[in-house]
């Protein structure tokens, strides 16, 4: 199972619960920290029994879930209640993993259709001040194969959209990435 890197988004040391956890629903799957958001299809991430299993309201996943989907080889995700398990193809290497799961109810996440905007309300810019790994991590947590991004400006002080490249199996993600104020 292929896996972005969302745990490169999800803060481990935040101040706000939200910015904690990924939140996993049927139809998309949003990480954030305080300069990045991505979403994506759900569809894109998980297989359709798991899907089917989340509950309306979701799940949240930690940086350390999210961690452990992505390198440890995971082969099947099964939702049992507020216990989450992993299994793996290297069970030498990584035996079941079992987490609890807060309860999502207690969680405010970030408002993911604020925050990001159409494609066609971008314009150009004359100049941009940004921190260069903010990139990298959200093009991990987009298409970790392929970390090549399609930006969108709306402008200087404003979110910068992005999604992967149009051939990515990841096509549909997209995110933002907030700017530094220039001086």
């Amino acid at each position: 199972m292929k896996f972005p890197h969302l745990h490169l988004i999800v803060g481990s040391k935040e101040y706000r619960e939200g910015l904690k956890y990924a939140l996993v629903k049927k139809d998309f799957t949003i990480a954030a920290n305080a300069h990045i958001l991505v979403k994506h299809p759900t569809s894109n991430l998980f297989d359709e029994t798991f899907i089917n299993s989340l509950p309306e309201k979701g799940i949240p996943l930690n940086n350390q879930i999210l961690k452990s989907i992505c390198l440890a080889k995971v082969i099947g995700i099964e939702l049992f209640g507020p216990v989450l398990i992993l299994k793996s193809a290297d069970r030498s290497k990584y035996p079941e993993l079992s987490f609890d799961l807060p309860d999502v109810d207690y969680i405010k996440f970030p408002n993911h259709d604020k925050v990001l905007f159409k494609e066609e309300d971008a314009m150009p810019l004359m100049r941009i001040a940004i921190k260069p790994e903010l990139f990298l991590k959200a093009a991990m947590a987009i298409d970790p194969e392929y970390p090549f991004l399609q930006m969108f400006f709306v402008e200087e002080t404003k979110a910068i959209l992005i999604k992967p490249k149009i051939s990515s199996e990841y096509f549909g993600a997209v995110g933002v990435v907030m700017p530094m104020m220039p001086s």
